[in-house]
């Protein structure tokens, strides 16, 4: 699967089985990203982004993705 964030044009890709992550160092964008992912919306969010499965077609965030989200202080 591959996580698209629009605006940056960044992708992550995310094996089954492993953990993924992306580190946000911008408080701002950090918070307008999460706010995007929890809303489920994709491309509609404040944040667009996109999920693409292994062959590349488009998927669902709600049936998905599982967001889990750890900051440090």
């Amino acid at each position: 699967m591959r996580f698209r964030l629009l605006r940056l044009d960044v992708d992550v890709e995310i094996q089954e089985g492993d953990i993924s992550t992306l580190e946000i160092e911008d408080r701002t964008l950090f918070a307008r990203v999460v706010k995007a992912l929890l809303s489920e919306v994709g491309e509609y969010a404040e944040e667009p982004y996109l999920l693409f499965d292994d062959s590349g077609k488009r998927v669902n965030p709600k049936k998905e993705a599982s967001v889990v989200c750890v900051t440090r202080g």
